[in-house]
């Protein structure tokens, strides 16, 4: 799809998603993580919109790349994570991500 369209959308996203827990569901993720990887702190989060997750991933100390096509939506999540250093947010596909890139990560977050 164009930009457009997830310009218009990045916009809204935020209000759409308002009654979403993200901290109940970030405690669930965070749960399986330390589960499955317990001294993994690398995220390379998927489509990660205007890093509502990012938020609760840096609070518990991870170390996030956070992915999405839309330029808009990393622009705004770069807003609200800003000041933050253990973040890095970059607008491209899943698939231009290099496998040696890709096998670092601890956890792949969708």
């Amino acid at each position: 799809m164009p930009e457009g369209y997830y310009k218009d959308y990045s916009y809204i996203y935020d209000k759409i998603y308002d009654n979403k827990n993200y901290k109940k569901e970030f405690s669930f993720i965070h749960k399986i993580i330390k589960k499955n990887s317990p001294s993994g702190k690398l995220v390379l989060d998927l489509g990660c919109g205007t890093g509502s997750y990012t938020h609760y991933f840096l609070q518990k100390n991870y170390n996030v790349t956070g992915v999405d096509i839309s330029k808009s939506m990393i622009s705004i999540a770069k807003k609200k994570i800003k000041g933050n250093k253990k973040h890095h947010f970059s607008s491209k596909r899943y698939k231009k991500i290099k496998t040696e890139e890709k096998i670092r990560y601890n956890c792949f977050f969708v």
